[in-house]
């Protein structure tokens, strides 16, 4: 499934959503954040950890990233556990159209 990661994340007004230094977000800079994000309650195995850097490292090189359904919920499994509603609820919209 192709993803277009410089698309900007929108608020509930479909105006961009900033970051501290009133950038637009995109899709790159939260799956990034996401998938290299630890909570210090889990307890990530080695595979898991080089899994993430892997899918981090396509996504980084890319503007538009070709992933398969088991990067999909990995992405959505991981931007769920680190980014508030708002954020989690876009992904899903994006990645759900994919599946």
């Amino acid at each position: 499934m192709k993803i277009k990661l410089t698309s900007e994340i929108l608020n509930y007004d479909n105006k961009p959503i900033l970051d501290e230094e009133k950038k637009p977000i995109t899709y790159r800079s939260i799956f990034i954040t996401a998938l290299n994000a630890q909570i210090k309650s889990e307890e990530l195995k080695p595979e898991q950890k080089f899994k993430m850097f892997s899918l981090s490292v396509k996504i980084y090189e890319a503007d538009e990233v070709d992933l398969n359904v088991e990067d999909l919920v990995l992405i959505k499994e991981r931007v769920g556990l680190i980014f508030t509603p708002i954020i989690y609820g876009r992904v899903n919209e994006l990645l759900e159209k994919q599946v």
